[in-house]
């Protein structure tokens, strides 16, 4: 995912660092006024090496540090801090590694073969505007558009590989004041854009300060400001390879070995990253307090008029709401490795973007104990982020009260017909399968614990509960082994005399399933209808004429961590005259063969029609 944002980051910061161009009527006239207002191209061929020193929005009031190095042809590494924490994302020129540690990984890794080829593809220090023919690249001229109020070249940059970018070079200034791109990962394919603006003059080269990125066709950017561009210092080889091995071991090595080898050396990335600190606090506090030259005013201003604007960010492909990542200056393999770090740190470290929001004008501001003591966590559902409702129940003659139990646990109950809820079984953590209210007494409840469905995300549970006071309080009434219970009955007439349809375990075979009964209201239980100890019970319904008339229907099924066995011959239905104290199988009329799981619903106006 990091690297998702990377690759997009990298399109356009490369490009800006390479790409204004105004009046021109041909690609050529273009670029040439591009290169002339980027510096020149002799001077931007003469661009060695890079390091840029900056913050990036977190959103909350939060920034992260940030020092982005490039070394010529294809060396990147980016380091940014949260919480304390530095993160590490680089490329060596062969290989790709990084260092999440907000993802509790401790040591440097590897990236992947995708990683690599991604990296290599755009392994472009100049740019793709820069050489263009030369690199087997072809650009068409499509024509202008308006740029953040600006008119704007709009140039279609088709590469030797395939890859296409836009480049939106601004009319007056040639500055580059967007670019968008498309980077395929992992099967899925990402379109960012990216807007630079507040370019300055560092030695000569003109560079913008300030970028945004985001999705395209959003209007969620993620906002990346500069306070120091350095051009041409020295960068040794070895700040761009992974500790603990050589730039052509790195190369050889796979994916899994490079954790041992780069354990030892995890010193060496702590020790790394402090001058990146140092640098990035010293640079963010000056530049709070130094005011820009009138040269710089006059550009900023120049831009601000011609549409050199902030830009947008790039977004996880399963994230709507994930602010994307910037590109680099010297070419889109930078842009790229920049991108891959803010996604990074988006994603990893959102946690820490929520608990290290400072109050307004307040600085130093901590977290503790304190904060919250006194507060305590409740259920907010049901809602329609609560999860999966496993089951729901009426109050005979109270047509607003209803109950609703949820697969990811807590039971709610409602007083004027589903407008609003109370949780009433927060004290107890666990999935719901089952509610039942007694029909002559609204405030005896009954609740099974454990989702009788057989997802991925199942929850167990431990028994039935009971409340006779509507909810305020909970009694466990046994049944703790059956982990999951599908369906509860209670007798009309007899409330005592209740019906509890048990799945049962769903990963081993257990005997703690089938159809349990009891008439003296939870205290004691008889299992009357058992199969196997692979098959149980999934449903359980009266007759609402004749209450001692009941249908049971029983499943054989089995989840393991590589499959789920659904049916088989333990499933039927059967049926009991004596209110579930004995059953026979009911075959007539149903499918041969192996059955699966059977839900069962009789007809309240005519009792003899039974649906399963």
């Amino acid at each position: 995912m990091l690297r998702k944002t990377l690759s997009l980051l990298a399109i356009g910061l490369s490009a800006s660092l390479l790409a204004p161009l105004v009046h021109a009527q041909t690609v050529d006239e273009i670029l040439a006024k591009h290169y002339e207002a980027m510096g020149g191209l002799a001077k931007i061929k003469a661009l060695n090496t890079m390091r840029v020193t900056g913050t990036m929005g977190m959103g909350q009031g939060m920034e992260a540090p940030l020092v982005m190095e490039r070394k010529r042809p294809d060396k990147r590494r980016v380091e940014f801090t949260i919480q304390g924490m530095t993160g590490i994302q680089a490329f060596d020129g062969e290989k790709a590694w990084s260092l999440m540690p907000f993802m509790g990984k401790k040591d440097p890794e590897l990236g992947s073969d995708e990683d690599n080829k991604n990296e290599k593809d755009d392994a472009d220090f100049d740019g793709s505007l820069v050489d263009w023919k030369d690199k087997g690249n072809t650009i068409e001229l499509m024509g202008k558009e308006p740029v953040e109020g600006a008119d704007a070249f709009k140039l279609k940059v088709t590469k030797k590989n395939g890859n296409v970018e836009t480049m939106y070079l601004d009319t007056e200034t040639y500055l580059l004041v967007k670019s968008e791109g498309k980077v395929k990962r992992r099967g899925t394919e990402i379109e960012g854009e990216t807007v630079f603006s507040d370019y300055k003059d560092v030695d000569g080269y003109m560079m913008p300060f300030s970028i945004e990125q985001g999705a395209k066709g959003t209007d969620q950017r993620r906002k990346m400001t500069f306070s120091k561009i350095e051009v041409n210092v020295p960068l040794d080889d070895g700040r761009f390879t992974m500790p603990g091995a050589t730039p052509a071991a790195a190369a050889a090595a796979p994916a899994d070995s490079s954790k041992g080898a780069a354990k030892a050396d995890s010193a060496k990335v702590a020790a790394t990253t402090d001058a990146a600190k140092k640098a990035a606090a010293k640079a963010a506090k000056t530049s709070k307090k130094k005011e820009p030259n009138p040269k710089d005013r006059a550009v900023k201003r120049g831009a601000a008029l011609h549409g050199v604007r902030a830009a947008p960010r790039v977004f996880h492909p399963h994230s709507k709401g994930s602010p994307a990542m910037p590109r680099s200056y010297a070419g889109r393999a930078w842009a790229r490795l920049f991108a891959g770090c803010l996604m990074s740190l988006a994603l990893a470290c959102s946690a820490a973007a929520q608990t290290a929001s400072p109050a307004s004008g307040s600085e130093g501001w901590k977290l503790d104990s304190e904060t919250f003591e006194g507060l305590r966590a409740r259920a907010l559902g049901p809602g329609v982020m609560s999860g999966r409702i496993s089951c729901i129940d009426g109050v005979s003659g109270e047509r607003n009260t209803l109950w609703v139990g949820t697969a990811g646990g807590g039971v709610w109950r409602s007083r004027d017909n589903g407008t609003t809820w109370r949780p009433v079984f927060d004290g107890y953590a666990m999935s719901i399968g089952a509610i039942r209210v007694a029909a002559g007494d609204p405030k005896l409840v009954w609740v099974g614990t454990g989702e009788s469905w057989t997802r991925n995300s199942v929850g167990y549970g431990d028994g039935v509960y009971k409340t006779t006071d509507g909810g305020d309080t909970w009694t466990r009434m046994g049944l703790e082994k059956t982990e999951r219970i599908a369906r509860i009955v209670i007798h009309p007439t007899r409330p005592d005399t209740v019906l509890v349809a048990a799945t049962g375990p769903l990963f081993n075979d257990s005997p703690e399933r089938g159809v349990y009964r009891t008439t003296d209201g939870g205290k004691t239980w008889t299992r009357t209808l058992y199969v196997d100890a692979r098959t149980g019970a999934a449903d359980v319904a009266q007759d609402p004429q004749n209450p001692d008339i009941v249908y049971a229907s029983m499943w054989s099924v089995r989840r393991q961590a590589w499959t789920f066995a659904s049916g088989g011959p333990g499933s039927g239905l059967y049926k009991s005259i004596d209110g579930g104290k004995t059953w026979r199988r009911l075959t007539k009329g149903l499918p041969e063969g192996d059955l699966g799981r059977i839900g069962i619903a009789v007809s309240p106006t005519r009792a003899s029609r039974v649906y399963a």
